[in-house]
């Protein structure tokens, strides 16, 4: 009778079966079949069965950098596009691209892979993430290592879910060995899945991994802890952090800051001279933990790119976080959407951002609850603002015939300025046909209107509205 291997057998056959992860790796050299050989494209697909459906199914584009970030996505985010998704894809193929909100919200200052990610690339990060997702199963640290010594260089961004402690005799040990030995990295996308429990114990050996690499002088670029802060990090983050001198991005979302983590978060903004974006996006923020980020706001002087939205609890807490915005000398995107509690002084922070900073290109206020309480001030700030080229003011209802009429005037005042307004979104601001005739004819300014919002009421009362 024949019987079925054990499941790590069983396991360790599966990632290791054709096309296997070491084809044409030169024992002797050390070397890999060359990176533009059609070979690497074709065992992406035979390997992956999910790249065909996301190619040919769901429009996804076939280049190794594209579909590396939906493989990330899609585990890290529980990412899944449906039959129901796929109409709006392709509106947005059609459309202009470069406004569409999926893009938009993609800004970043540092792309995960660079243009030169290759197939070869792509099918080594999968092969290597296929390992690691099994690992618990397989529990072979021989062949992690095997992974390691043959893949290791070609591999400048992982993705690296956790795995329940319990599974393995060594604790967290295999995440010290893969953090410390990955030669090429320079992206790490730490992930934890539902679930699974990471305490002190786990970032003890976390820590241990980066002081690894700070010792073999190896630094990232890049970082994302997605789930994987909270209570359980206690004092960890800054430790973790630090000898990490030459990090550009810091990624945190979809975690729950505690006042510990924001702080880590406030100190490297202040310590570390070179971050230039800084994801907090649904990331659990409150009144005492968004003080912490605010105040290494004001001395992060190269700052370009701030990701705040789905922090429902922040309330008034973001007020002073966007007054110290309007003083950073490169700040060119700012994501406050889904925000709410907000009151008049967010109101009067986010008029001041637009008429004082000199940098702010993009900026997201996506069914934040400030909208309706935008004031005329902030219109006609928008009016003669030079650098916006984007602004979504998108809400759940509309904010009133008052701000559809001052947008209007706005939108046209900058256009006669000479502003940079290129895209504005307003979706469901407008009730009726009447509303929305009243956006465009307030379109239509004269120079009496101009004097009225920039120059001396007294004089454009004596003038004649053309």
């Amino acid at each position: 009778m024949n019987e079925l291997p054990p499941i790590n057998e069983q396991a360790k056959n599966f990632i290791l079966s054709e096309p296997s992860p070491f084809t044409f790796f030169d024992e002797t050299d050390k070397e890999l079949l060359d990176e533009q050989d059609p070979y690497w494209e074709k065992s992406v697909f035979e390997k992956f069965s999910w790249v065909s459906v996301a190619v040919k199914r769901q429009n996804i584009e076939p280049k190794p950098s594209v579909l590396a970030l939906v493989s990330d996505n899609k585990v890290m985010e529980n990412y899944t596009m449906l039959d129901n998704d796929e109409l709006s894809l392709k509106i947005e193929n059609i459309n202009n691209k470069k406004w569409s909100l999926r893009k938009v919200k993609d800004t970043t200052v540092l792309s995960d892979y660079k243009p030169n990610f290759s197939w070869r690339n792509l099918y080594h990060k999968l092969c290597f993430e296929q390992m690691l997702d099994t690992l618990s199963t397989t529990c072979d640290f021989p062949l992690m290592y095997e992974y390691i010594n043959k893949l290791g260089k070609e591999i400048p961004v992982l993705r690296v879910s956790i795995i329940e402690k319990t599974k393995l005799k060594s604790n967290h040990y295999w995440l010290m060995a893969v953090i410390g030995k990955m030669s090429a990295l320079k992206v790490l996308k730490l992930h934890l899945p539902t679930g699974i429990k990471f305490g002190g114990e786990g970032f003890k050996f976390l820590l241990k991994g980066f002081n690894y690499m700070h010792e073999n002088g190896r630094m990232l670029d890049k970082i994302y802890f997605n789930r994987i802060l909270g209570q359980n990090s206690e004092e960890y983050l800054y430790p973790c952090l630090k000898q990490q001198t030459e990090l550009q991005v810091l990624n945190f979302n979809g975690v729950v800051l505690n006042i510990n983590d924001a702080k880590a978060i406030g100190k490297v903004l202040t310590d570390f001279k070179q971050i230039r974006e800084l994801n907090l996006t649904d990331s659990g923020l409150v009144l005492t933990t968004v003080k912490e980020i605010a105040d290494g706001l004001m001395r992060a002087k190269q700052l370009e790119v701030l990701k705040v939205g789905s922090n429902t609890q922040m309330g008034r807490g973001v007020n002073t976080l966007i007054y110290n915005l309007a003083f950073s000398p490169k700040i060119r995107y700012i994501d406050l959407s889904n925000i709410s509690g907000t009151d008049a002084e967010t109101a009067e922070a986010i008029y001041k951002l637009i008429k004082i900073s000199g940098a702010v290109q993009t900026l997201i206020l996506q069914n934040a609850s400030v909208v309706p309480q935008l004031t005329e001030d902030f219109y006609k700030a928008l009016g003669e603002n030079k650098t916006l080229e984007y602004i979504n003011l998108d809400t759940n209802s509309s904010p009133g015939d008052n701000n559809v009429r001052l947008l209007g005037k706005a939108i046209a005042m900058n256009a006669r300025k000479n502003g940079s307004l290129k895209a504005v979104s307003i979706r469901d601001w407008f009730v009726n046909y009447t509303q929305f005739d009243q956006f465009l004819s307030n379109m239509s300014i004269s120079d009496q209107d101009h004097e009225l919002w920039y120059g001396d009421k007294k004089e454009a009362n004596t003038m004649e509205k053309d």
